[in-house]
């Protein structure tokens, strides 16, 4: 059980704790995927490090799995135990044993969730990308661009401004932005977005609420402050 609430924090964390899962349930292979509710569209995922055995034999390629599902709030997680065919069906009670797990697993990475959020924004304060920032008004329309934002916007081509809009190139990012912006702008709120690859992030967005939107003003009223928040790496690489 240590093993998945220390996850978030050690390095290859979740593919330790994937590990001990797939020893623990007879297997020889576990996979941790988060899909979207609405779609089963991947949101992330880890894999353990541990890998089939190889056989010789024609079934070679032939799985047994026992695949775990658990919903949240806003994701399903599917955790997938694999071994060859040959060695036989998982029983009811490596199921159960798995079953247990996902709440712990499900808290784990709400954890992790919100121990990276509280980072970006640390790193939107102190460090030296502090100045990427873009000011955008209640119809989402970008009104204030500071001058390293500027900057990162030419580097960066997963991010662009068009027509004084934010335009990510992942379409499943930009949805996910487009929904960001208008929780902000209903309330005070803060969250993070992923701008790059699945697994290759090097940049974010975070957006916070400077002032919610109230429609009984004017349709542009309400104002959100977007960091544009760069890797260490990349920040110490120049």
């Amino acid at each position: 059980m240590d093993a998945i609430y220390f996850a978030a924090h050690q390095r290859d964390g979740w593919q330790d704790c994937l590990d001990r899962i797939s020893v623990l349930s007879g297997g020889q292979s576990a996979q941790l995927l988060m899909l979207n509710r609405e779609n089963d569209q991947r949101l992330g995922g880890y894999q353990s490090s541990r890998a089939l055995a190889k056989s010789d034999s024609r079934g070679a390629s032939a799985l047994t799995l026992c695949d775990v599902r658990h919903d949240t709030d806003d994701a399903l997680l599917v955790l997938t135990v694999q071994r060859p065919a040959e060695q036989g069906e998982f029983g009811a009670a490596v199921k159960e044993l798995i079953e247990g797990l996902m709440p712990h697993i499900a808290r784990a990475l709400r954890q992790e969730e919100a121990a990276r959020l509280l980072d970006d924004r640390q790193i939107a304060v102190y460090r030296q990308r502090q100045g990427a920032m873009l000011l955008l008004d209640g119809q989402q329309n970008v009104v204030f661009v500071s001058a390293e934002a500027e900057k990162q916007l030419m580097r960066a081509a997963s991010v662009r401004l068009e027509e004084n809009r934010l335009r990510l190139s992942f379409r499943q990012s930009q949805v996910q932005l487009d929904a960001l912006m208008q929780e902000c702008l209903t309330r005070k709120y803060t969250g993070m977005v992923n701008i790059g690859d699945a697994g290759k992030e090097s940049m974010r967005l975070l957006v916070s609420t400077v002032q919610p939107r109230d429609e009984a003003l004017f349709l542009s009223h309400g104002l959100l402050a977007v960091f544009i928040v760069a890797e260490p790496s990349e920040e110490n690489s120049e």
